[in-house]
């Protein structure tokens, strides 16, 4: 969705990295929310959330735990990517 229209857009790296600068960043048409609107609010408070336990679960990451927690935690982070993707997907259908 998203991250992958800024893949084709951005510069490639190597490592499979990729740059987002201020240039392709104004080529996206960026949905306004209002944060009066009670559904549009905790559509953003859940994705800022989900996106916050995916920066904690990195952090785990870095640790290097055994490999059954990376497992766990690397399945949560999964969830947790795929979550915000359908709520990005809803944001930019309108559907909120």
């Amino acid at each position: 969705h998203t991250e992958r229209i800024l893949q084709i857009i951005g510069s490639d790296f190597e490592g499979g990295f990729y740059a987002r600068g201020m240039d392709v960043l104004k080529t996206l048409s960026i949905v306004d929310l209002d944060f009066n609107i009670p559904s549009q609010k905790a559509l953003y408070d859940s994705v800022v959330e989900e996106t916050r336990q995916i920066y904690s679960i990195n952090e785990q990451l870095k640790q290097e735990p055994e490999k059954k927690v990376v497992s766990v935690l690397q399945k949560e982070k999964d969830r947790l990517i795929t979550s915000i993707e359908v709520k990005t997907d809803k944001i930019y259908r309108l559907e909120y």
